[in-house]
């Protein structure tokens, strides 16, 4: 049917925002429009849509292509590299997480540089280029819905922070420090990919039971089946949460099974055995699913008792555990909530246990 012409107020002809007759200045992209009072509608296509408006649609999803196609490039460069470090080759290293998000916003800004957007509008749009990585890290990388649902909070601020920083660069106009935006990248890149990684943490917890250390401590080795339900939302969501624990054999040298949800068992074997005050086991195989499990390993685990003299038994449970996921200061908040939920959903069980005496 061709163009058709619609009535009503002009458009800015950068950003395609309906503008007064009047107006001089564009309020969302600052161009400047010349005002008219014999002003002729724009040409529309039969959606109702200015051609302007289109071209700045199909920049912002060229942004968005784009930027995760810089991000393709450098995730297959570092996993090419990885294969020649051995040490590499078992980790995600952090610019993984903060520098490639980052040269994806900043491949965003370059393509989004004349639309002239705000902040906010870079927010908004940074949530799509964030969206389709984490879409292509599940199909490509094989990674599941928890570990997509950990990352992408890091995800997000450093596509959006990327792309902040680049509307600030291209705003500068420098070729030169534009140029050099691709070199500079790729050395972090390789200075980070070939650099050692060794994270090693713990966490530990505590509860008071009413009940003396010898109760408490015929629930230690072998727990028996939790029935109740996780209240951790995350356990909620579908990653694997404790549900007893088994032992074979009795003092130093026993195994033990701790078994989670979902079938996934973790093979023990015990190291301290002194009752009424302390159980120390070594993780000794750990499964492989769900893939989190595949970045993160539990060393060992110990539960400590102490007498308060009241009748009462203060409870303490620790886990020590190495991260294969950085940056590690983020992953540790993650992986020191989760242990922790664990102990307390054990220990939880196990205060229950003896307080009612069985």
């Amino acid at each position: 049917m061709g163009n058709i012409y619609s009535p009503g107020p002009h458009l800015c002809p950068q950003c395609g925002l309906p503008l007064s007759p009047t107006a001089i200045l564009c309020p969302r992209c600052q161009s400047v429009v010349v005002a008219s009072q014999h002003w002729e509608a724009p040409l529309l296509d039969k959606r109702g849509i200015t051609p302007a408006a289109k071209r700045r649609t199909g920049m912002i999803w060229l942004g968005v292509l784009a930027a995760n196609i810089a991000a393709a490039l450098m995730v297959g460069l570092s996993l090419w590299f990885s294969d020649k470090s051995p040490a590499a080759a078992t980790i995600f290293i952090s610019s993984d997480f903060t520098l490639v998000p980052g040269v994806m916003g900043l491949v965003g800004a370059f393509c989004w540089k004349d639309l002239r957007l705000s902040s906010v509008e870079y927010f908004l749009y940074s949530l799509p280029i964030a969206a389709v990585g984490l879409v292509a890290g599940g199909i490509f990388m094989g990674e599941g819905a928890i570990c997509l649902l950990i990352v992408s909070p890091l995800l997000l601020t450093f596509v959006f922070l990327g792309s902040l920083l680049g509307r600030w660069l291209f705003a500068l106009g420098s070729k030169t420090l534009n140029m050099s935006l691709a070199p500079l990248a790729l050395s972090f890149l390789m200075v980070d990919l070939f650099s050692p990684h060794h994270f090693a943490s713990s966490v530990s917890d505590t509860v008071v039971i009413k009940a003396p250390p010898a109760q408490v401590w015929a629930h230690l080795a072998v727990v028996p089946p939790i029935p109740s339900k996780p209240d951790f939302w995350l356990f909620r969501a579908g990653l694997p949460y404790p549900v007893q624990a088994t032992a074979r054999g009795v003092g130093v040298g026993a195994t033990r099974r701790c078994i989670f949800s979902k079938n996934s068992i973790f093979e023990e074997r015990i190291t301290h055995w002194e009752p009424g005050r302390q159980l120390t086991f070594d993780v000794t195989h750990q499964p492989s699913d769900p893939e989190i499990l595949g970045h993160a390993r539990v060393l060992r685990g110990q539960f400590d008792l102490k007498d308060n003299g009241d009748g009462t038994t203060t409870l303490t449970g620790t886990s020590w555990y190495e991260l294969y996921v950085y940056p590690a200061a983020y992953y540790d908040l993650w992986a020191g909530s989760i242990a922790r939920q664990v102990h307390l959903r054990v220990m939880t069980h196990i205060k229950t246990l003896s307080e009612s005496g069985h």
